[in-house]
């Protein structure tokens, strides 16, 4: 199936070309997307091993479920775990890029991260990493939609009883999301790009209003605590 942006979303750009003076040739009314699956647009589905630790310092990182924290290279290394090499063959590195899903329980699986570390890594047997060709798919704008997906839906298509609940990349294959295509000279990745940076920048001009406001809000809340004190003094 093949659609275009919300009328209030291409506004929205038209605005930020405006403002930042990019993308200015980009005609965003006139892209077209195509929806298309998951399983479509990720190449490897690659589960994590169950890892043999080390108990002293090598040069490979264990990242465990519950250190990976969600959106982008967020991990909690607070405890940080070795691969023992000896023990092991081929070790399934991570790749910069790598979309991170934790598939095993409850308060954990569904969350997504998106990896861009230096170093070596590995992850454990309850995440997975979807790779895909970094020339097609913008790797934010992968972040992106599983981001605007939500944790909670993911959570949701786990199965399982108790804490013990499991998802399967086979709930996962058949989501659909929409990717552009290619528009004069704009590639599908160039644009994807352009819809990434036209979020960021929407997301940071909101940041900047919220703090305002607790800005306002705090001062607002110090003159109502002082103002009629100060009246009746």
């Amino acid at each position: 199936m093949i659609g275009t942006l919300d009328s209030q979303v291409i506004e929205k750009f038209k605005e930020f070309q405006k403002k930042t003076d990019k993308y200015t040739d980009l005609n965003i009314e006139e892209v077209k997307f195509k929806k298309t699956t998951i399983d479509a647009v990720i190449d490897n589905f690659i589960k994590g091993s169950t890892p043999k630790y080390s108990s002293t310092t090598t040069n490979t990182i264990v990242i465990k479920s519950g250190q990976a924290r969600g959106n982008y290279n967020e991990f909690n290394f607070s405890k940080t775990a070795y691969l023992d090499l000896s023990k092991v063959k081929s070790p399934k590195y991570l790749q910069n890029g790598d979309i991170l899903i934790n598939t095993t329980g409850v308060g954990t699986a569904g969350r997504v991260t998106l990896f861009d570390l230096d170093g070596n890594y590995v992850s454990d047997s309850h995440i997975t990493a979807l790779r895909y060709e970094k020339s097609k798919y913008n790797q934010f704008y992968l972040l992106y939609f599983f981001i605007n997906f939500g944790f909670k839906k993911l959570e949701s298509m786990a199965e399982g009883s108790g804490g013990q609940i499991e998802l399967s990349m086979e709930k996962v294959k058949p989501l659909i999301i929409p990717i552009p295509q290619d528009y004069n000279k704009y590639k599908s990745v160039d644009i994807q790009k352009a819809i990434v940076d036209f979020l960021d920048y929407s997301f940071n001009n909101i940041e900047k209003i919220r703090k305002n406001i607790d800005k306002h809000n705090s001062i607002i809340s110090r003159l109502t605590k002082s103002l009629i004190p100060s009246v009746f003094k």
